[in-house]
């Protein structure tokens, strides 16, 4: 599936979503960055990441928190998110850039 086409299906259900009021103001909240995610580096390694929510914990290659660190780290991702308008994996991407 191309980006593109990933980025409209993501565009439709935000808009979706949006009017069915799931957003508190306008922005996705934090639980749409649950999930598990994976992307090649530049030395050709692929490193994973998964983000839970709820429970809260983050694994970002080998870097794992959860309870409290977890919510602070998935408030990081999230406001790179929102404010860089990219896709998650690209917010983690960058997050773990920063910090890691």
């Amino acid at each position: 599936m191309s980006i593109e086409k990933l980025r409209k299906i993501i565009a439709e259900a935000v808009k979706t979503s949006f009017n069915e009021g799931i957003f508190d103001d306008g922005n996705p909240d934090q639980s749409w960055l649950a999930g598990k995610y994976s992307w090649k580096t530049g030395d050709g390694n692929t490193k994973e990441a998964e983000i839970n929510t709820k429970l809260p914990y983050a694994a970002i290659g080998d870097y794992f928190v959860q309870g409290e660190e977890a919510e602070n780290t998935i408030d990081q991702i999230h406001q790179i998110w929102l404010k860089d308008d990219c896709t998650p994996e690209e917010a983690i991407r960058k997050w773990a850039s920063f910090y890691l």
